[in-house]
């Protein structure tokens, strides 16, 4: 690899990951630059000067470049680093790209699923490389229909190690909330239109050491998440009206997505930001681009026409 390439690449890897807080994209370069030139006993000025001559670009362009790198995931920067480098760049520049792309889990929702073979299908979604298995419990009350409860969650607990996602469509969830746990949830997801006391019930599933979701309806403002932010371990983005499979992606939640992800990277939580309902091979793409990273799909996985391997690595491939 040549070595100008090389340090360009590395002068980026830190503005990216060491300084990634940082704004605007101007004082992030030259705190990665500040950084680099201790460790490598050279001046600043050099490291200027090696992305300057070698790419033929300002430091006003090699910022923009970076911006739109950033924040839209235009990849031009990546091009030229292509265009003046030799082969074992080449490769370098693809080891790069792709660690670009964001880490996204697959959550087959087993409302789709046949339950009269509900073990088999939720083995079947394990084997296929899903990430969790998505578990919708709906009352009757919260929404109209009624699907399973704990006794289930514990059967479904023996057919795979994934993660569970246990989705609590219910009225007062509290009164439920240590049966899931105990029955072998990794995950509770309440509603916070369910919830008056959020926080309180946050706090009691954190403390029973199952990690704590909270999902907001289609016409729920963002706002009402704002006290309880850091607390969560996972923020759950209805995408169609809660309460039935096989619904229509509702297109105004993209711009939900975009901005929870916006106040979570804004706030620097890790808290992860879940999507369900309308979840197919030609929505994937486009929740992702705006932040989503579980992508809860029922329909699309069970109901394909396709096998459930097949299924999830239609999506998968849709991502890129």
């Amino acid at each position: 690899m040549s070595e100008k390439i090389e340090q360009i690449l590395v002068l980026i890897k830190a503005m990216l990951l060491e300084f990634k807080d940082v704004y605007p994209v101007s004082k992030r370069r030259n705190r990665a630059i500040g950084l680099l030139a201790r460790e490598w006993g050279i001046e600043p000025a050099t490291i200027r000067d090696k992305y300057i001559r070698q790419l033929e670009i300002s430091t006003r362009q090699f910022d923009e470049l970076l911006s739109r790198l950033f924040e839209k995931g235009d990849k031009e920067i990546l091009k030229l680093l292509r265009r003046y480098g030799d082969n074992k760049d080449q490769v370098a520049v693809d080891e790069f790209e792709k660690s670009l792309q964001p880490q996204v889990k697959l959550a087959p929702s087993i409302l789709s699923a046949d339950f009269g073979r509900l073990g088999e299908q939720v083995a079947e979604a394990t084997k296929a490389g899903a990430d969790y298995i998505h578990i919708d419990v709906m009352d009757g009350h919260f929404v109209p229909q009624i699907t399973i409860g704990a006794p289930v969650v514990a059967a479904i607990r023996r057919w795979t190690n994934l993660p569970l996602d246990v989705h609590l469509m219910i009225e007062s969830p509290e009164r439920q909330i240590n049966q899931f746990a105990d029955a072998g949830a990794d995950i509770i997801t309440v509603h916070i239109e369910a919830c008056p006391h959020i926080h309180q019930v946050v706090q009691m599933v954190k403390g029973l050491g199952v990690k704590a979701g909270v999902a907001l309806n289609p016409g729920t403002p963002i706002d009402r998440l704002k006290e309880i932010f850091s607390f969560l371990d996972l923020v759950l983005v209805m995408t169609v009206n809660p309460g039935f499979g096989g619904q229509t992606f509702i297109e105004d939640t993209l711009d939900k997505v975009a901005h929870l992800r916006a106040e979570l990277d804004r706030r620097s939580l890790a808290a992860e930001l879940e999507v369900d309902g309308g979840i197919k091979a030609e929505i994937a793409p486009r929740v992702v681009r705006v932040g989503a990273r579980v992508l809860v799909a029922g329909s699309a996985v069970f109901h394909s026409g396709q096998t459930v391997k097949e299924a999830l690595a239609k999506i998968r491939a849709s991502l890129g």
